[in-house]
């Protein structure tokens, strides 16, 4: 039997939600357990969700390291034998318990220099892993001094069977739509920067020339309520929905019909993977991560956030002219299949399980699925 424990920080949110559930979800026929540990509130939320074994063991005064005695008693008496970490914080309270192998995940693209010197300090040259979403994560964590040994990217994995599951439920019909309305949404969660306003005055200006834009406003995050509220307050037009607790954001991707990645560094590359796999039409800042996925009028559209005319009216631009949406969510979906295979994402879990246990390097025989070929 092998048990392998998830923990969890305040760091966790949609995109751990989900690479942690699809982990979950493997106990290859009853020979493994999965439990979860949250550190914090928003840990816990997150853990809760998994349906699994949940425990909380609190911090004090938020200083991580004080919750380490709990938790090295609790990984000894489950005899826990593999970590996965889903936040820096959480990966520091795991290290500090104990020597067991350990996963770090990160999906961050835009790493804070205080995060890679914190990562630096978890790095052990036997038994440990950064599993980084995308190659520009493991770029920026090598260029910060971590060995590059220690950085493996897997690729998130969608689930086309519950994409289509979402695509022919009521859910556009429970969001107040109409099959002529166009749905644009936003990853989660949505950022309290300048960038994420700028998408809804770009849905804004489509809909003052085209009836039927709404814009999809996911999370309880500030810049989500900011949203809204300007959206109240604002133009006579309502375009602003805020989808209800129970649709998921994986749910709200399937059922959209654009997906517009704000500029502000940190790209959802597990959002814009989904969306590729729904044929949701890609528009995104042509930056590193988004540009390791997706390439101008092939597979999605890419803009320059330091445009001339602004980011609104680029993206509004590219909301009006949809001539080349069929030909790009074609080879999206293709590429998707390519890359974001959930079998894929699994077997290379379990390759870099093995590797992690039996002393090899992480990466052996572990290769990123969007260079195959």
């Amino acid at each position: 039997m092998t048990t392998i424990c998830h923990l969890f920080d305040e760091s966790a949110g949609w995109e751990q939600r989900i690479g942690a559930s699809q982990l979950v979800a493997r106990t290859d026929g009853g020979r493994r357990t999965h439990l979860s540990v949250a550190i914090d509130d928003r840990g816990a939320f997150i853990a809760r969700s998994l349906g699994r074994a949940f425990h909380r063991l609190h911090r004090v005064a938020r200083f991580t390291p004080t919750v380490a005695p709990r938790l090295q008693r609790f990984l000894r008496d489950k005899n826990v034998c593999m970590l996965h970490a889903w936040g820096i914080e959480a990966a520091l309270a795991g290290r500090a318990a104990s020597s067991t192998p350990m996963v770090v995940h990160l999906f961050e693209p835009d790493l804070s220099r205080a995060q890679v010197k914190l990562v630096r300090t978890l790095v052990q040259p036997h038994g440990f892993a950064l599993c980084c979403a995308a190659e520009t994560v493991r770029r920026r964590l090598i260029e910060g001094g971590v060995p590059p040994e220690s950085c493996v990217v897997v690729r998130p994995a969608v689930d086309f069977g519950l994409i289509r599951t979402c695509q022919q439920s009521d859910i556009r019909e429970r969001l107040g739509l109409d099959t002529r309305d166009f749905l644009v949404t936003i990853p989660e969660p949505v950022g309290a920067r300048d960038d994420a306003l700028e998408v809804y005055w770009a849905a804004e200006l489509a809909a003052g020339v085209r009836e039927g834009f709404r814009l999809a406003v996911p999370g309880s995050s500030r810049g989500a309520r900011r949203i809204a509220r300007l959206d109240q307050v604002g133009l006579d037009t309502r375009i602003v929905i805020r989808p209800p607790a129970d649709v998921a954001f994986e749910a709200l991707i399937a059922v959209a019909d654009a997906l517009v990645v704000v500029p502000d560094g940190s790209s959802s590359t597990t959002a814009v993977a989904w969306a590729m796999a729904a044929e949701t039409t890609v528009i995104a800042s042509a930056e590193y991560a988004t540009a390791e996925l997706i390439a101008n009028r092939v597979n999605g559209l890419l803009f320059n956030r330091k445009h001339e005319d602004g980011i609104a009216s680029v993206v509004a631009r590219l909301l009006l002219d949809q001539s080349e949406y069929p030909k790009l969510r074609e080879v999206a979906r293709g590429h998707a299949y390519e890359v974001f295979g959930l079998r894929r994402y699994l077997e290379q879990h379990q390759r870099l399980e093995t590797n992690l246990m039996s002393g090899s390097p992480p990466g052996e025989g572990v290769v990123d699925s969007a260079r195959v070929g």
